[in-house]
């Protein structure tokens, strides 16, 4: 694939998780010495930039350079203050509602990817991740419900009655 390194680099961005690299040599139809080698080019590219490639056993993530770690500790410190956008409170509410839900399931019912909304809102404290076997799924945390001023889920507005008319997977 003449253009791997800058494939690799859009979907390392677009995920924003650590990638298995057998997964990547399967969707990209390739090996892994040609992934290895997109890789170094990458990581030479990012030399004096703020991105780096985090190698760690058999997974590749994109993360910042840790030398920016203080400035981007103050931006989400600045950005966790800001007001949720309709589109985090959408999200959110989804999640809410139908949580544990798996990201393609928020995209299915959003319409839109969604990574950059969960990022933000995993962030903030308002959901967490869990894994189950090769699927990650979504809900909502203590301190979503301490915000709303609940204990439990269960005190959402209509939430019994959503849940009995909504069998969601």
């Amino acid at each position: 694939m003449q253009n791997l390194p800058q494939t690799l680099e859009a979907i390392l961005f677009v995920s924003g998780e650590k990638e298995s690299l057998k997964k990547l040599e399967k969707l990209l139809e390739t090996d892994q010495e040609k992934i290895e080698k997109a890789l170094e080019l990458l990581q030479k590219n990012y030399q004096n930039r703020g991105l780096k490639i985090l190698k760690e056993k058999d997974t590749i993530q994109l993360v910042s350079d840790p030398q920016y770690a203080k400035s981007l500790e103050k931006y989400w410190q600045k950005s966790l203050r800001e007001k949720l956008s309709r589109i985090s409170l959408e999200t959110l509410t989804i999640i809410a509602y139908q949580g544990p839900i798996a990201r393609f399931q928020i995209e299915e019912i959003r319409g839109v990817n969604s990574v950059f909304v969960l990022r933000s809102l995993l962030r903030r404290g308002l959901i967490s991740r869990k894994s189950q076997g090769n699927r990650t799924y979504y809900q909502i945390t203590a301190d979503f419900l301490r915000h709303l001023g609940l204990t439990r889920i269960s005190q959402l507005p209509n939430y019994s009655q959503f849940k009995k008319n909504h069998h969601f997977k």
